[in-house]
């Protein structure tokens, strides 16, 4: 019985504009020990029709199309893991595209070390089709005034945790992430019902526990367009419940020894009115919260009560 070293789930919900390509990107690959498994999440497009296309193609093992939308990608991230037969993982998110080495220069760095449980790549943007000179280990560099992104790297995880990724999800794109399935399957990063941030809380508790490495080479290729925004949702209701939820077992797997910087971090990414735009939802989600962890809630009702006072008084003087 064939058994591919590489799962490759390509999770599509209304993307039919961007599947033939993202499709044949992977089924191009220069590295042929691969399986592709593709999930439709009840799509309203024509999205299902493309997809029908490469059923019976080689490398294609399985294809399913959900009656009913499952209100998450990450539910679809799981549903692929669970059908892969692979030992290496790779979520090829439909609206993205790679180059033909992706797989061939990315698989040989699992050797290096078998703490390592993910590996990844720079992307480049691309906008409405078009290649921009702009990439993610540009943007990265910038951000933390460094030249860390443009050379490979191997870290341990908790470093790259308390270093990088709990300030900012570094790992920019998904399509550009390869990881064990074993450690993932350990990891249990679908335990916490996740729309917004499943994949940086992936990265966080994979990292908990095994090494990480970063190839600089530009493998990936990120589509930048309206659906995928997000600035969209940020600091909404929900995206600040999903970073409590996240918090909440940062705090409680005692992760960061640096407890300013964990607090900072904290307040950082679940600031928000207490008043402004007050519903019967807003009650209830700080109901929800109150519950998870009495004490992060309090924290956060005090830090958000205390900011705005400050900054107006502070106004006034």
């Amino acid at each position: 019985m064939y058994t591919p070293l590489v799962s490759v789930i390509i999770p599509s919900y209304n993307h039919s504009r961007f599947l033939n390509r993202r499709i044949e990107s992977v089924l191009g690959q220069s590295y042929s020990n691969f399986e592709v498994i593709i999930l439709d999440d009840c799509s309203t497009d024509n999205s299902r029709e493309i997809i029908q296309e490469f059923v019976g193609r080689e490398k294609i093992s399985g294809v399913v199309f959900n009656e009913s939308n499952s209100g998450s990608p990450f539910k679809q991230w799981q549903k692929g893991i669970a059908m892969a037969k692979g030992e290496i993982i790779w979520i090829a998110e439909s609206d993205d595209t790679a180059d033909k080495y992706f797989l061939e220069k990315l698989i040989p760095h699992f050797v290096k070390d078998n703490d390592i449980g993910i590996v990844y790549c720079d992307s480049i943007i691309e906008r409405d089709g078009v290649k921009l000179s702009q990439t993610f280990k540009g943007l990265k560099n910038n951000r933390f005034n460094t030249d860390r992104w443009s050379e490979d790297y191997y870290n341990s995880g908790l470093d790259e945790v308390s270093k990088y990724l709990l300030r900012f999800c570094t790992i920019n794109n998904a399509s550009a992430v390869l990881f064990r399935k074993a450690f993932l399957e350990e990891a249990n990063p679908f335990d916490l019902n996740l729309k917004y941030i499943g994949d940086w809380y992936v990265y966080l508790k994979v990292c908990a526990s095994y090494n990480i490495y970063y190839c600089s080479e530009s493998l990936n290729y990120y589509s930048e367009h309206a659906q995928n925004t997000f600035s969209k949702i940020l600091k909404n209701d929900a995206f600040v419940e999903e970073n409590f939820k996240v918090f909440d077992w940062i705090y409680r797997a005692g992760l960061i020894e640096d407890r300013n910087l964990l607090n900072s971090e904290f307040f950082d990414k679940t600031r928000h009115s207490l008043v402004k735009n007050m519903s019967l939802e807003k009650l209830k989600m700080h109901g929800r919260l109150s519950l998870i962890s009495p004490y992060l809630w309090v924290r956060l009702v005090l830090f958000n009560l205390y900011k705005p006072l400050k900054d107006r008084f502070l106004k006034l003087v």
